[in-house]
């Protein structure tokens, strides 16, 4: 589920109940300004634009029982050297970065980061008039400057490691495919770009706003809204701030820094795209746990320190992170060795400060990639002869990740979906793209339907070190360095590199197809020896779960119908950075009843529980409920269809259709929704899951909501209808669709994610019923409409579709080499398994 997504520093417990969710809220405290100070310094101009700066966390230079409460930062602040800031008359900064390969200059721009106390706050502190930002220790103005030095720090490390990706990827062969693109250095797409649509709740400015003092409680974050940084402090103990920790500083602002990585090829000098893309959605996915993997190895990047959050986090809440195997705060068991790696998806629920208290958390399962991260860098520094340089070789091998960083989440997150480029800018051929699909419809795919997953980032990552780390840069380091690394990690998701080069709607067409200069391109297999640790597993033993003689308390879902917690729900969700529109003629949370069943007119959380029938680990399991081609049109007046026969569950004597358009999947993805123009409906569209089931004399088969609700004698018209009502942005995802109009899976809301389901049991079995709140996450679940019209005993089918990382025949289609499914085929059956879910609407 999409919302204002803030990514947390550490974990906010969302806890639903079977059937209840508790949305923990922030309690803001307002922190009492002091004013600007006075004291005026005699500068003779040296001290332009400096500052006292703390360089490190309290613990660090006081150890770790210093504290918590009333920490001295006098005893912290190194008054030893005054610290640039800026030049600015304002507490802002400017960024640049440095292009050589085509032409020596520098990029700059003028005011991209601000740093203010907090949201009352809404101008930039003022220099003084000694042209100094000294200000007294442990003041709001001292938190501000302090903030923006480990900023600039941050955005200077990041910068120069762009530059050297930009500058050594474009120095090798043009034939070489790259996703950072060559006019970057026009774009300017290596920062913030707000977008245009007013509508929009993300992206909104053109630059960084940091509050060091936020009105927010043991924890900070990091909003695309903004985009804005926010370090709380902490609730309990007295003048204890999230600033205080650089690490923390660095962890939020990597996050801002993976969003700018995800967008850097979503415009060019003359266009940018009206959206923008994130890495991660609310609740747990696995984006998320990318995003704060790589946040934490950030701080790493900056201060060389395998340890995150020692004082924010460890001295405050016990809650600090480690990422080596090395470290003391691990359990037995785990150590630098294969067999001792922290691996997926055995740790994928490891908190090292409570082991004995399993927990679904992007943070902890973040630990995985963020220990690979820094393991990956030291057999960088080793295989590569650089351990020897004065700083051990930390600069050049954080720049080698940083270079695959960059590469692959200007890929994942590539929303004009071209892929490649021509020599100075993208290729002109407008209708044969290479990744996500196609422009219109790049971030349902790129976000919903093959949205970043540990596979999908490590296939890319693994990738770009077979093609710039292997092939170029350092050869030493081989594939089977790679991939034996990988495997120890259990990452080793993927049987190819994916790096042959198809379009996304045709597997003959490639590179070459478009750019004549890029050559034919082969597929690279796996080394199948190297995988030992990376267990796959056939989609055919995932089904929803179902009562046994041995487990009787088997339930297939869980539902959430109470009014408080949905409104919570619906509050915040969003979808392409809009404001869902609801459809509050027909279907509102006044009707819900807490009846723990599907009712008319209200609007519920469903929580399907899914379960493996396999001897292994099925682990990132995806849950789609997002329009698919499942069905055959019949009428494309009505946009009438019959479902086409996929499983055993709908059959033809039930309605089904086996052959016609039912035969392919259609590579052009488009919704069932009226052509304004002609006023007709397509013959052919992905449609929405749900069907109903019509009974006619003594016949009864699943039919379209549009064709239920004129035939069976409800006479609905279409301002009765679900999404009809409804206001807000014009995107084309939430046009009026009459094959909705009974029951409806929101935009933001039609998909969820499940981090593990251990062997022979369910997701609850094996994740909530373990952990010691025995709750649900807020990425398990999907959100639901139900018509008020609705006759109460109406069945209802919908058909979801469901796949796993660590599955063998969910990716790769066999009759090509296993070469990976191209994008089109995602809006088919054949990548997934079918998971059928049934209910009735009662009263």
């Amino acid at each position: 589920m999409k919302v204002v997504r803030q990514r947390m520093i550490k974990p906010i417990q969302i806890l639903l109940l079977p059937v209840l969710v508790i949305l923990n809220a922030c309690n803001p405290t307002e922190i009492t300004g002091s004013g600007l100070r006075n004291n005026i310094i005699q500068n003779d101009g040296s001290l332009d634009g400096k500052a006292y700066i703390y360089r490190d966390n309290p613990t660090i230079y006081e150890g770790p029982n210093y504290g918590p409460n009333n920490p001295d930062m006098n005893r912290i602040v190194d008054k030893t050297k005054f610290e640039f800031i800026t030049n600015n008359t304002t507490l802002t900064s400017n960024c640049s970065i440095d292009f050589f390969f085509y032409g020596n200059y520098t990029d700059s721009l003028a005011n991209c980061v601000r740093s203010l106390s907090n949201s009352t706050q809404t101008q930039a502190l003022p220099r003084k008039s000694d042209r100094t930002y000294i200000f007294d220790v442990g003041t709001p103005e001292f938190y501000q400057v302090n903030a923006l030095y480990h900023i600039n720090l941050g955005t200077k490390a990041f910068f120069d490691k762009l530059s050297f990706a930009y500058n050594t990827i474009h120095a090798l062969s043009a034939g070489i495919p790259k996703s950072i693109p060559q006019y970057l250095k026009d774009s300017d797409m290596f920062w913030f770009k707000s977008v245009t649509n007013t509508d929009s709740k993300q992206f909104k400015n053109d630059f960084l706003t940091s509050y060091s003092q936020c009105h927010l409680d043991d924890n900070a974050s990091f909003s695309p809204a903004g985009p804005t940084l926010c370090f709380g402090g902490s609730a309990t103990h007295t003048n204890f701030y999230f600033v205080q920790d650089p690490t923390v500083i660095y962890h939020e602002l990597a996050h801002a820094l993976v969003s700018v990585m995800m967008n850097i090829r979503n415009g060019t000098a003359n266009q940018k795209h009206p959206l923008r893309s994130n890495l991660g959605g609310y609740g747990y996915d696995e984006g998320g746990s990318l995003n704060e993997g790589i946040a934490d190895y950030f701080s790493f990047v900056i201060n060389k320190r395998t340890h995150f959050g020692e004082w924010a986090l460890g001295r405050g809440l016990n809650q600090s992170r480690p990422m080596s195997e090395s470290d003391a705060i691990h359990i037995t068991g785990v150590e630098e060795t294969s067999e001792g790696r922290l691996s997926y998806p055995q740790y994928l629920l490891y908190d090292p400060n409570f082991p004995d208290d399993p927990h679904e958390d992007v943070h902890y399962a973040g630990q995985i990639v963020s220990h690979y991260l820094v393991a990956l860098t030291k057999s960088f520094k080793n295989e590569c002869n650089i351990s020897t340089e004065s700083d051990g070789g930390h600069d050049k091998a954080t720049s080698y990740v940083m270079l695959l960083l960059a590469e692959t989440l200007s890929e994942i997150g590539d929303l004009n979906a071209k892929g490649i480029d021509d020599y100075w800018g993208p290729y002109s051929n407008n209708t044969v793209f290479f990744n996500n699909l196609d422009f219109n419809n790049s971030y349902i795919w790129s976000h919903v339907n093959n949205q970043a997953t540990y596979r999908r980032f490590f296939q890319i990552f693994s990738k770009n070190i077979y093609k710039y780390i292997t092939g170029n840069i350092c050869p030493s380091f081989d594939k089977n360095d790679s991939e034996k690394l990988l495997d120890d990690y259990g990452l080793l998701l993927f049987k190819t590199y994916n790096n042959n080069g198809n379009s996304t709607k045709d597997r003959s067409l490639s590179y070459n197809s478009v750019v004549s200069f890029i050559p034919t391109q082969g597929l690279t297999q796996v080394s199948e020896n190297n995988r030992r640790k990376s267990v796959l597993v056939s989609k055919q033993l995932l089904q929803l779960a179902e009562k046994t003689d041995t487990n009787t308390d088997r339930v297939g879902f869980y539902i959430i119908d109470n009014r408080t917690d949905m409104q919570n729900l619906l509050t915040d969700l969003l979808f392409k950075g809009f404001t869902v529109p609801l459809s509050t003629s027909v279907s509102s949370i006044d009707y819900n009843n807490n009846n723990i069943k599907v009712s008319p007119g209200e609007v519920v959380a469903i929580i399907p529980n899914l379960q493996n029938n396999s001897n292994s680990t099925m682990a990132g399991v995806q849950l789609l409920a997002s329009d698919w081609d499942h069905v055959h049109i019949t009428d494309d007046t009505t946009g009438n269809f019959k479902p086409c026969v996929i499983d055993s569950v709908t059959t033809v004597d039930q309605g089904g259709e086996a052959g016609n358009t039912c035969t392919t999947t259609d590579p052009e993805y488009k919704r069932l929704v009226k052509n304004t123009s002609t006023g007709k409906f397509p013959t052919s569209a992905a449609a929405p899951v749900c069907m109903v089931q019509l009974e006619e004399g003594s016949s009864t088969r699943w039919v379209s909501q549009n064709e239920f609700r004129k035939k069976n004698g409800l006479s609905l018209l279409d301002k009765d209808c679900l999404g009809y009502n409804s206001t807000g942005t014009t995107d084309t995802d939430f046009t009026f669709n009459p094959h909705e109009c009974l029951v409806r899976f929101l935009p933001g809301a039609n998909h969820s994610f499940y981090s593990k389901i251990d062997a022979q049991k369910t997701y609850y079995e094996s994740v909530v019923k373990e952990s010691s709140n025995k709750t649900f996450n807020a990425g398990n679940l999907m959100i639901m409409e139900v018509n008020k019209w609705i006759p109460p005993g109406t069945k209802f089918r919908c058909r979801m579709r469901a796949r796993f990382n660590n599955c063998t025949d969910c990716y790769t289609d066999g009759t090509y080499s296993n070469d990976d499914y191209i994008d089109s085929e995602l809006n088919g059956a054949k990548p997934f398994q079918i998971i059928n879910f049934d209910f009735d609407v009662n009263d």
